[in-house]
């Protein structure tokens, strides 16, 4: 898994007030959980706003005045109306615990179902898993080479090598659906075929 820096300083009020300072002035609050105590920092908006601005998973080396943790992202809180970011939850990972994230899903091939009029659709762009930060992938990467009009990828149809999937094996992936031109060329087919065997 990709490894990114993010530089911040350490918070020594953490109330409402003091929040709302630092937003002011272009930061945001954030915490470290997952150590003997929680870690209160604030990191610059326009330093989270580019990992928010991309699918990609990173383990974070968060650096506090020379001290450094590694952690990964845990969760983002929103304004419920502006919708301005104003805090983020980060987990504090070592090499022997195994971690839960999110990763993308990303696809390889072209579909035999998409080229014969089949759309594809993307159930889940990202899925969670489980595993030591060595043995996590930076996506899920699904050959979709021999899917068929009409045919889905399961979960439990995906390979996972020193890691597990947390999603149910039973979830659809990613499926190619019928579309309205791909079932009038199928119909335009077998009505051409029923011409010529006259």
């Amino acid at each position: 898994m990709k490894t990114t820096a993010l530089n911040g300083k350490s918070r020594e009020e953490v109330g409402k007030k003091d929040s709302k300072a630092l937003r002011a002035d272009g930061f945001v609050p954030c915490v470290i959980y997952g150590g003997e105590a929680p870690v209160h920092f604030a990191a610059e908006f326009k330093d989270l706003n580019k990992i928010l601005s991309t699918p990609e998973t990173f383990i974070f080396k968060i650096t506090l005045e020379g001290k450094e943790f590694e952690a990964i992202l845990q969760d983002s809180q929103f304004h419920p109306l502006s919708d301005d970011l104003i805090h983020m939850d980060f987990l504090a990972v070592t090499a022997d615990k195994p971690v839960a994230v999110s990763v993308p899903v990303t696809t390889t091939g072209a579909s035999a179902g998409v080229l014969a009029g089949g759309k594809l659709q993307l159930n889940k762009r990202r899925i969670k898993i489980k595993g030591l930060i060595a043995n996590l992938p930076d996506f899920i990467e699904v050959d979709i080479t021999n899917i068929a009009l009409g045919e889905a990828v399961k979960v439990q149809e995906l390979a996972a090598e020193g890691f597990e999937f947390l999603e149910a094996g039973s979830d659809v992936v990613l499926a190619v659906k019928l579309t309205r031109g791909a079932i009038q060329a199928a119909a335009d087919a077998a009505k051409a075929e029923e011409l010529e065997a006259k």
